[in-house]
Protein backbone atom coordinates (compact mmCIF):
# COMPACT_ATOMS: atom_id res chain seq x y z
CA UNK A 1 0.00 0.00 0.00
CA UNK A 2 2.88 2.36 0.86
CA UNK A 3 4.38 1.70 -2.56
CA UNK A 4 1.09 2.67 -4.23
CA UNK A 5 0.96 5.98 -2.32
CA UNK A 6 4.59 6.65 -3.20
CA UNK A 7 3.94 6.12 -6.92
CA UNK A 8 0.83 8.34 -6.81
CA UNK A 9 2.76 11.09 -4.99
CA UNK A 10 5.50 11.03 -7.62
CA UNK A 11 2.91 11.22 -10.42
CA UNK A 12 1.18 14.28 -8.88
CA UNK A 13 4.55 15.97 -8.39
CA UNK A 14 5.43 15.23 -12.02
CA UNK A 15 2.10 16.70 -13.27
CA UNK A 16 2.54 19.82 -11.09
CA UNK A 17 6.03 20.43 -12.44
CA UNK A 18 4.78 20.02 -16.01
CA UNK A 19 1.99 22.58 -15.38
CA UNK A 20 4.49 25.11 -14.01
CA UNK A 21 6.77 24.53 -16.98
CA UNK A 22 3.87 25.01 -19.40
CA UNK A 23 2.79 28.22 -17.73
CA UNK A 24 6.35 29.51 -17.82
CA UNK A 25 6.54 28.67 -21.50
CA UNK A 26 3.25 30.47 -22.22
CA UNK A 27 4.53 33.52 -20.38
CA UNK A 28 7.72 33.53 -22.40
CA UNK A 29 5.75 33.15 -25.62
CA UNK A 30 3.47 36.03 -24.63
CA UNK A 31 6.45 38.24 -23.76
CA UNK A 32 8.12 37.32 -27.02
CA UNK A 33 5.03 38.11 -29.08
CA UNK A 34 4.52 41.40 -27.26
CA UNK A 35 8.16 42.38 -27.75
CA UNK A 36 8.02 41.45 -31.41
CA UNK A 37 4.91 43.59 -31.86
CA UNK A 38 6.45 46.56 -30.04
CA UNK A 39 9.74 46.25 -31.94
CA UNK A 40 7.84 45.84 -35.24
CA UNK A 41 9.35 42.44 -36.02
CA UNK A 42 6.01 41.78 -37.67
CA UNK A 43 3.01 43.92 -38.61
CA UNK A 44 -0.34 43.31 -36.86
CA UNK A 45 -3.22 41.95 -38.89
CA UNK A 46 -4.78 45.02 -40.47
CA UNK A 47 -8.23 43.42 -40.25
CA UNK A 48 -7.90 43.58 -36.47
CA UNK A 49 -6.99 47.23 -36.32
CA UNK A 50 -9.73 49.50 -35.00
CA UNK A 51 -11.23 51.99 -37.40
CA UNK A 52 -12.62 54.43 -34.84
CA UNK A 53 -14.42 57.59 -35.82
CA UNK A 54 -15.30 60.13 -33.11
CA UNK A 55 -18.81 61.33 -33.61
CA UNK A 56 -21.77 62.97 -32.00
CA UNK A 57 -24.05 62.03 -34.87
CA UNK A 58 -23.44 58.49 -36.05
CA UNK A 59 -25.82 56.19 -37.87
CA UNK A 60 -28.20 54.20 -35.66
CA UNK A 61 -27.17 56.06 -32.50
CA UNK A 62 -29.72 58.36 -30.88
CA UNK A 63 -29.72 60.40 -27.70
CA UNK A 64 -31.88 60.42 -24.59
CA UNK A 65 -31.74 62.87 -21.71
CA UNK A 66 -32.57 63.03 -18.01
CA UNK A 67 -33.15 66.66 -17.07
CA UNK A 68 -34.27 67.80 -13.64
CA UNK A 69 -33.99 71.05 -11.76
CA UNK A 70 -34.73 72.43 -8.37
CA UNK A 71 -32.37 71.99 -5.42
CA UNK A 72 -30.31 69.84 -7.79
CA UNK A 73 -29.70 70.70 -11.44
CA UNK A 74 -29.26 67.57 -13.54
CA UNK A 75 -28.66 67.19 -17.28
CA UNK A 76 -27.57 63.66 -18.20
CA UNK A 77 -27.36 62.77 -21.89
CA UNK A 78 -26.87 59.14 -22.92
CA UNK A 79 -27.01 57.21 -26.22
CA UNK A 80 -29.56 54.83 -27.64
CA UNK A 81 -28.81 52.12 -30.19
CA UNK A 82 -30.60 49.54 -32.30
CA UNK A 83 -30.07 46.83 -29.66
CA UNK A 84 -32.66 46.72 -26.81
CA UNK A 85 -30.27 44.97 -24.41
CA UNK A 86 -27.62 47.62 -24.94
CA UNK A 87 -30.22 50.35 -24.50
CA UNK A 88 -31.30 48.85 -21.19
CA UNK A 89 -27.71 48.82 -19.97
CA UNK A 90 -27.16 52.44 -21.06
CA UNK A 91 -30.42 53.58 -19.48
CA UNK A 92 -29.48 51.83 -16.23
CA UNK A 93 -26.04 53.42 -16.35
CA UNK A 94 -27.56 56.91 -16.71
CA UNK A 95 -30.10 56.33 -13.94
CA UNK A 96 -27.36 55.00 -11.66
CA UNK A 97 -25.32 58.16 -12.22
CA UNK A 98 -28.30 60.30 -11.24
CA UNK A 99 -29.23 58.20 -8.20
CA UNK A 100 -25.65 58.03 -6.93
CA UNK A 101 -25.32 61.78 -7.28
CA UNK A 102 -28.57 62.38 -5.40
CA UNK A 103 -27.51 60.05 -2.58
CA UNK A 104 -24.17 61.84 -2.30
CA UNK A 105 -25.84 65.23 -2.05
CA UNK A 106 -28.81 64.24 0.10
CA UNK A 107 -27.09 64.71 3.47
CA UNK A 108 -25.83 68.23 2.70
CA UNK A 109 -29.19 70.00 2.77
CA UNK A 110 -27.76 73.33 1.67
CA UNK A 111 -26.80 75.05 -1.55
CA UNK A 112 -27.27 73.88 -5.13
CA UNK A 113 -25.69 70.77 -6.61
CA UNK A 114 -25.26 70.11 -10.33
CA UNK A 115 -24.61 67.05 -12.48
CA UNK A 116 -23.87 67.25 -16.21
CA UNK A 117 -23.09 64.28 -18.43
CA UNK A 118 -22.41 64.36 -22.16
CA UNK A 119 -21.02 61.64 -24.41
CA UNK A 120 -19.08 60.94 -27.59
CA UNK A 121 -19.56 57.95 -29.85
CA UNK A 122 -16.95 55.76 -31.54
CA UNK A 123 -17.38 52.91 -33.98
CA UNK A 124 -15.22 49.86 -34.72
CA UNK A 125 -16.16 47.76 -37.73
CA UNK A 126 -19.83 46.94 -38.17
CA UNK A 127 -20.72 45.83 -34.66
CA UNK A 128 -18.70 47.61 -31.96
CA UNK A 129 -19.79 50.94 -30.53
CA UNK A 130 -17.83 52.71 -27.81
CA UNK A 131 -19.02 55.63 -25.70
CA UNK A 132 -17.00 58.13 -23.70
CA UNK A 133 -19.01 59.87 -21.00
CA UNK A 134 -17.77 63.20 -19.67
CA UNK A 135 -19.09 63.91 -16.17
CA UNK A 136 -19.06 67.20 -14.30
CA UNK A 137 -20.28 67.27 -10.70
CA UNK A 138 -20.61 70.50 -8.75
CA UNK A 139 -21.41 69.77 -5.14
CA UNK A 140 -23.22 71.97 -2.65
CA UNK A 141 -20.02 72.07 -0.62
CA UNK A 142 -18.37 73.94 -3.50
CA UNK A 143 -16.19 71.09 -4.73
CA UNK A 144 -16.09 70.24 -8.45
CA UNK A 145 -15.39 66.80 -9.90
CA UNK A 146 -14.58 66.07 -13.54
CA UNK A 147 -14.47 62.47 -14.67
CA UNK A 148 -14.42 60.42 -17.86
CA UNK A 149 -16.01 56.98 -18.08
CA UNK A 150 -16.15 54.54 -20.99
CA UNK A 151 -18.54 51.80 -22.07
CA UNK A 152 -18.53 49.75 -25.25
CA UNK A 153 -20.78 47.08 -26.71
CA UNK A 154 -21.16 44.56 -29.46
CA UNK A 155 -24.41 45.62 -31.11
CA UNK A 156 -24.91 42.27 -32.79
CA UNK A 157 -24.76 40.21 -29.58
CA UNK A 158 -25.66 42.90 -27.05
CA UNK A 159 -22.59 42.05 -24.96
CA UNK A 160 -20.49 44.65 -23.19
CA UNK A 161 -16.89 44.44 -24.36
CA UNK A 162 -13.55 45.83 -23.19
CA UNK A 163 -12.56 48.79 -25.30
CA UNK A 164 -9.79 51.01 -23.95
CA UNK A 165 -7.96 52.32 -26.94
CA UNK A 166 -10.40 54.08 -29.26
CA UNK A 167 -9.83 57.80 -28.64
CA UNK A 168 -8.01 59.34 -31.59
CA UNK A 169 -7.82 63.10 -31.35
CA UNK A 170 -7.12 63.29 -35.10
CA UNK A 171 -10.45 61.70 -36.05
CA UNK A 172 -13.01 64.09 -37.41
CA UNK A 173 -16.67 63.81 -36.30
CA UNK A 174 -19.20 62.44 -38.73
CA UNK A 175 -21.77 65.08 -39.57
CA UNK A 176 -25.16 63.58 -40.21
CA UNK A 177 -26.54 64.41 -43.61
CA UNK A 178 -29.81 66.23 -43.35
CA UNK A 179 -32.38 64.45 -45.48
CA UNK A 180 -34.79 66.36 -47.65
CA UNK A 181 -38.19 65.75 -46.08
CA UNK A 182 -41.36 66.04 -48.08
CA UNK A 183 -42.56 69.62 -48.11
CA UNK A 184 -45.22 69.86 -45.44
CA UNK A 185 -47.88 72.52 -45.35
CA UNK A 186 -46.42 75.55 -43.59
CA UNK A 187 -48.32 76.65 -40.50
CA UNK A 188 -49.32 80.30 -40.59
CA UNK A 189 -50.52 82.53 -37.77
CA UNK A 190 -54.17 83.47 -37.62
CA UNK A 191 -55.38 87.04 -37.55
CA UNK A 192 -54.56 88.64 -34.20
CA UNK A 193 -57.20 91.36 -34.43
CA UNK A 194 -59.27 91.49 -31.22
CA UNK A 195 -57.62 88.28 -30.06
CA UNK A 196 -55.63 87.24 -27.02
CA UNK A 197 -52.15 86.02 -27.86
CA UNK A 198 -50.07 83.13 -26.51
CA UNK A 199 -46.79 81.49 -27.46
CA UNK A 200 -46.27 77.79 -26.79
CA UNK A 201 -42.57 76.93 -26.41
CA UNK A 202 -40.90 73.53 -26.18
CA UNK A 203 -37.53 72.90 -24.53
CA UNK A 204 -34.87 70.16 -24.51
CA UNK A 205 -35.71 68.46 -27.82
CA UNK A 206 -35.86 67.29 -30.42
CA UNK A 207 -37.10 63.83 -29.47
CA UNK A 208 -37.22 61.22 -32.27
CA UNK A 209 -40.77 60.14 -31.46
CA UNK A 210 -42.57 62.88 -29.56
CA UNK A 211 -41.33 65.89 -31.53
CA UNK A 212 -42.47 64.30 -34.77
CA UNK A 213 -45.84 63.45 -33.24
CA UNK A 214 -46.13 67.03 -31.99
CA UNK A 215 -45.26 68.41 -35.44
CA UNK A 216 -48.05 66.30 -36.94
CA UNK A 217 -50.51 67.78 -34.44
CA UNK A 218 -49.34 71.35 -34.97
CA UNK A 219 -49.60 70.99 -38.74
CA UNK A 220 -53.09 69.58 -38.48
CA UNK A 221 -54.18 72.37 -36.12
CA UNK A 222 -52.23 75.11 -37.97
CA UNK A 223 -50.42 76.20 -34.81
CA UNK A 224 -46.93 77.77 -34.99
CA UNK A 225 -44.68 77.31 -31.92
CA UNK A 226 -41.10 77.92 -30.84
CA UNK A 227 -38.65 75.09 -30.20
CA UNK A 228 -35.75 75.87 -27.87
CA UNK A 229 -33.51 73.00 -28.93
CA UNK A 230 -30.43 71.57 -27.28
CA UNK A 231 -27.48 71.67 -29.66
CA UNK A 232 -26.44 68.14 -28.64
CA UNK A 233 -29.84 66.74 -29.59
CA UNK A 234 -30.31 68.89 -32.69
CA UNK A 235 -26.97 67.53 -33.89
CA UNK A 236 -28.35 63.99 -33.57
CA UNK A 237 -31.72 64.73 -35.16
CA UNK A 238 -31.14 67.42 -37.80
CA UNK A 239 -33.97 66.10 -39.98
CA UNK A 240 -36.51 66.83 -37.21
CA UNK A 241 -35.16 70.34 -36.69
CA UNK A 242 -35.26 70.96 -40.42
CA UNK A 243 -38.83 69.68 -40.60
CA UNK A 244 -39.89 72.02 -37.80
CA UNK A 245 -38.20 75.01 -39.40
CA UNK A 246 -39.55 74.31 -42.87
CA UNK A 247 -43.04 73.93 -41.40
CA UNK A 248 -43.05 77.50 -40.12
CA UNK A 249 -41.97 77.01 -36.52
CA UNK A 250 -39.25 79.05 -34.86
CA UNK A 251 -36.00 77.32 -33.89
CA UNK A 252 -34.18 78.92 -30.95
CA UNK A 253 -31.28 77.93 -28.71
CA UNK A 254 -31.38 76.18 -25.36
CA UNK A 255 -27.55 75.83 -25.36
CA UNK A 256 -25.61 72.68 -26.19
CA UNK A 257 -25.73 70.47 -23.10
CA UNK A 258 -28.26 72.16 -20.78
CA UNK A 259 -25.61 73.39 -18.33
CA UNK A 260 -26.15 76.18 -15.85
CA UNK A 261 -24.41 79.01 -17.70
CA UNK A 262 -23.88 81.06 -14.56
CA UNK A 263 -21.51 78.37 -13.22
CA UNK A 264 -19.34 78.06 -16.34
CA UNK A 265 -16.06 79.67 -17.27
CA UNK A 266 -16.27 82.28 -20.05
CA UNK A 267 -14.84 79.82 -22.60
CA UNK A 268 -17.22 77.01 -21.61
CA UNK A 269 -20.18 79.40 -21.72
CA UNK A 270 -19.06 80.59 -25.14
CA UNK A 271 -18.97 76.98 -26.37
CA UNK A 272 -22.48 76.19 -25.09
CA UNK A 273 -23.89 79.24 -26.90
CA UNK A 274 -21.83 79.31 -30.10
CA UNK A 275 -21.82 75.58 -30.84
CA UNK A 276 -25.61 75.46 -30.67
CA UNK A 277 -25.97 78.54 -32.86
CA UNK A 278 -23.65 76.99 -35.44
CA UNK A 279 -25.58 73.71 -35.47
CA UNK A 280 -28.90 75.49 -35.91
CA UNK A 281 -27.45 77.60 -38.70
CA UNK A 282 -26.08 74.52 -40.45
CA UNK A 283 -29.49 72.82 -40.33
CA UNK A 284 -31.86 75.73 -40.95
CA UNK A 285 -29.68 78.20 -42.81
CA UNK A 286 -29.92 80.90 -40.14
CA UNK A 287 -28.66 81.51 -36.61
CA UNK A 288 -31.21 81.50 -33.79
CA UNK A 289 -32.76 84.86 -32.92
CA UNK A 290 -33.39 83.91 -29.28
CA UNK A 291 -31.82 81.89 -26.49
CA UNK A 292 -33.36 80.39 -23.37
CA UNK A 293 -30.71 79.72 -20.71
CA UNK A 294 -31.17 76.34 -18.99
CA UNK A 295 -33.03 76.56 -15.68
CA UNK A 296 -33.69 80.22 -16.45
CA UNK A 297 -30.33 80.89 -14.76
CA UNK A 298 -29.13 84.35 -15.83
CA UNK A 299 -26.51 86.73 -14.51
CA UNK A 300 -24.66 89.65 -16.03
CA UNK A 301 -22.07 87.39 -17.65
CA UNK A 302 -24.84 85.45 -19.41
CA UNK A 303 -26.48 88.67 -20.59
CA UNK A 304 -23.17 89.92 -21.96
CA UNK A 305 -22.36 86.64 -23.74
CA UNK A 306 -25.82 85.84 -25.10
CA UNK A 307 -25.70 87.80 -28.35
CA UNK A 308 -29.50 87.50 -28.56
CA UNK A 309 -32.52 88.43 -26.45
CA UNK A 310 -33.12 85.97 -23.59
CA UNK A 311 -36.58 84.40 -23.50
CA UNK A 312 -37.89 82.91 -20.26
CA UNK A 313 -41.57 82.17 -19.53
CA UNK A 314 -44.63 83.22 -17.58
CA UNK A 315 -46.46 79.87 -17.39
CA UNK A 316 -44.71 76.69 -16.22
CA UNK A 317 -46.79 73.54 -15.63
CA UNK A 318 -43.64 71.59 -14.67
CA UNK A 319 -44.58 68.90 -17.17
CA UNK A 320 -41.13 67.31 -16.79
CA UNK A 321 -41.94 66.59 -13.16
CA UNK A 322 -45.59 65.57 -13.17
CA UNK A 323 -45.70 63.65 -16.48
CA UNK A 324 -49.48 63.93 -16.03
CA UNK A 325 -51.55 65.04 -19.02
CA UNK A 326 -54.49 66.36 -16.98
CA UNK A 327 -52.29 68.36 -14.60
CA UNK A 328 -50.42 69.91 -17.51
CA UNK A 329 -53.65 70.82 -19.30
CA UNK A 330 -55.25 72.30 -16.18
CA UNK A 331 -52.23 74.38 -15.22
CA UNK A 332 -51.75 75.84 -18.70
CA UNK A 333 -55.42 76.70 -19.22
CA UNK A 334 -55.79 78.13 -15.70
CA UNK A 335 -52.68 80.34 -15.78
CA UNK A 336 -52.37 81.51 -19.39
CA UNK A 337 -53.29 85.15 -19.98
CA UNK A 338 -52.99 87.49 -22.96
CA UNK A 339 -49.32 87.61 -23.98
CA UNK A 340 -48.20 84.54 -22.00
CA UNK A 341 -45.17 82.49 -22.96
CA UNK A 342 -45.80 78.86 -21.95
CA UNK A 343 -42.92 76.55 -21.06
CA UNK A 344 -43.37 72.93 -22.17
CA UNK A 345 -41.09 70.04 -23.19
CA UNK A 346 -41.40 67.95 -26.34
CA UNK A 347 -39.59 65.08 -24.59
CA UNK A 348 -42.68 63.51 -23.06
CA UNK A 349 -45.73 61.84 -24.52
CA UNK A 350 -47.86 63.20 -21.68
CA UNK A 351 -47.02 66.75 -22.77
CA UNK A 352 -47.85 66.04 -26.40
CA UNK A 353 -51.17 64.54 -25.31
CA UNK A 354 -51.87 67.66 -23.25
CA UNK A 355 -51.23 69.88 -26.28
CA UNK A 356 -54.04 68.14 -28.17
CA UNK A 357 -56.40 69.40 -25.45
CA UNK A 358 -54.78 72.78 -24.83
CA UNK A 359 -55.14 73.99 -28.44
CA UNK A 360 -58.93 73.68 -28.82
CA UNK A 361 -59.59 74.87 -25.26
CA UNK A 362 -57.50 78.04 -25.61
CA UNK A 363 -58.99 78.78 -29.03
CA UNK A 364 -62.45 78.55 -27.54
CA UNK A 365 -61.35 81.26 -25.10
CA UNK A 366 -60.29 83.60 -27.91
CA UNK A 367 -56.54 82.89 -28.00
CA UNK A 368 -54.33 82.86 -31.12
CA UNK A 369 -51.10 80.85 -31.09
CA UNK A 370 -47.88 82.51 -32.28
CA UNK A 371 -44.14 81.92 -32.21
CA UNK A 372 -42.19 84.05 -29.75
CA UNK A 373 -40.96 86.23 -32.61
CA UNK A 374 -44.51 86.71 -33.92
CA UNK A 375 -45.77 87.47 -30.42
CA UNK A 376 -43.16 90.14 -29.82
CA UNK A 377 -43.73 91.69 -33.25
CA UNK A 378 -47.51 91.70 -32.76
CA UNK A 379 -47.05 93.59 -29.50
CA UNK A 380 -44.47 95.99 -30.98
CA UNK A 381 -41.73 94.95 -28.59
CA UNK A 382 -38.22 96.21 -29.37
CA UNK A 383 -35.91 93.50 -28.08
CA UNK A 384 -32.27 93.97 -27.06
CA UNK A 385 -29.48 91.43 -26.92
CA UNK A 386 -29.08 90.28 -23.33
CA UNK A 387 -32.51 91.59 -22.40
CA UNK A 388 -34.86 89.23 -20.54
CA UNK A 389 -38.42 88.75 -21.82
CA UNK A 390 -40.95 86.48 -20.11
CA UNK A 391 -44.20 87.60 -21.74
CA UNK A 392 -45.72 90.24 -24.01
CA UNK A 393 -48.80 91.48 -22.21
CA UNK A 394 -50.87 94.17 -23.99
Amino acid sequence: MQQVFKIARHRWRFLWEMMLLALSGMTLVYIGVFAAYELHFFEPNKDLQLSMVESQTIENVGIESIIEWGQMMIAVHYPTTTNPAVNQRLRQYANDLVNQFKQTEAPSGHGHAELYVSFRTYKSGEDILGFQFDLIERHASGSVKNETQKLSFNLRTGDEVAFDNYFDENNQPIVAQTPNPEHARVVTPESTENKKLVALTFDDGPHPEWTNTLLDILQRENVPVTFFVLGSRANHYPDIVQRAASSGHQIASHTFNHKNLTKLSPSDMRYEIDETANIIERITGGKPAFMRPPYGAIDQAVKDAAGTPLITWSVDPEDWKSRNTEQIFTHVTDHTTDGSIVLLHDMYGTTVDAVTKIIPEMRSRGFVFLTVRQLMDARGRQLENGGIYRQAAP
